[in-house]
């Protein structure tokens, strides 16, 4: 019976060791990700058309930063008021980045740019 009791911890440690091991396999292989860094970002300047009306709002803009920090596609995320969605997307394409790196090797990025447009800060 002791014998039993023996195989039966014997195979538990075997077992324990083997998922530790694959644990910090996991751990090493996880990719190391380094984030794109805002290199330029353009003003954001309404349209006198806007302006005079006094439209406001933000406008979310989903980017795909591709590997030499360049926007290579922009869409509309989320937006406050639809008539900023087309100066939006201008202006998000102006924006540079220092492209992101995974394990040292350069990687498309998706972000969202928020831009708020307001005509009250421009009059101060």
């Amino acid at each position: 019976m002791k014998f039993h009791y023996l195989i039966v911890i014997f195979s538990l440690m075997y077992v324990c060791c083997r998922v530790q091991d694959q644990e910090k396999t996991m751990v090493s292989e996880h990719p190391i990700l380094k984030k794109p860094v805002l290199k330029y970002k353009p003003n954001i300047e309404l349209p006198d058309s806007l302006k005079n009306r006094g439209i406001t709002g933000t406008v979310y803009v989903e980017c795909v930063i591709d590997t030499v920090g360049h926007i290579k596609t922009a869409r509309i995320f989320k937006s406050s008021n639809e008539k900023l969605n087309a100066i939006a997307l201008e202006i998000a394409k102006r924006y540079e980045f220092f492209p992101a790196e995974q394990n040292h090797k350069k990687v498309n990025f998706i972000v969202v740019i928020p831009l708020t447009f307001d005509t009250s800060k421009e009059h101060r």
